[in-house]
């Protein structure tokens, strides 16, 4: 089973933990590693379809989407500024 999951950037620079419904509906909560990258995979052993592989059951493959605003605020832009600033 795979899966993409759009994650905020603050979310993605410090870890988090997300809740998201396997393929019945079943809420799995998710960490979100501190320094995960757009793209990255990540995986939920066992929590997918039953019987996926010689009758175990199969994983979930998340895809890791990382949200990006399109409008900031101005405390926001002052705040990535001096982000910048520290060479992150």
């Amino acid at each position: 089973l795979v899966m993409d999951l759009d994650v905020k950037l603050s979310d993605a620079l410090l870890g988090a933990t997300y809740k998201i419904k396997s393929y019945d509906d079943t809420p799995i909560e998710i960490k979100i590693p501190e320094g995960v990258k757009f793209g990255d995979i990540l995986r939920l052993k066992e929590k997918g379809i039953p019987g996926a592989n010689r009758g175990r059951t199969g994983d979930i493959l998340i895809a890791v989407q990382i949200k990006t605003p399109s409008k900031l605020s101005n405390k926001a832009k002052k705040l990535i500024e001096e982000l910048k600033n520290e060479g992150i």
